[in-house]
């Protein structure tokens, strides 16, 4: 996945869907950086970890259904935005 990305300096996270993900609380997630600037980030499918086990080690790109950018771990004032995204 790349996406094109600005923010105010947090740590976000990337939250995939896929059609193996059956229950509510199942996802991958994958981390990224944000600065004030925008800049084009390559996350590879292979950084993207699985919310608990029963699910696949990576998943697979033509089985995604969703993705939600997320503000997690800690109390945020969440300052983000997208110019675009793709897979590569």
């Amino acid at each position: 996945m790349v996406i094109r990305v600005r923010g105010n300096g947090q740590r976000y996270f990337v939250h995939l869907r896929t059609r193996g993900t059956i229950l509510p609380w199942q996802y991958y997630q994958a981390g990224f950086e944000t600065t004030e600037d925008w800049r084009e980030l390559r996350i590879p499918f292979t950084n993207f970890a699985a919310s608990g086990a029963l699910l696949r080690d990576t998943p697979r790109p033509e089985a995604v259904t969703s993705l939600a950018a997320v503000a997690y771990g800690r109390d945020h004032e969440a300052d983000l935005s997208f110019e675009w995204l793709g897979l590569y």
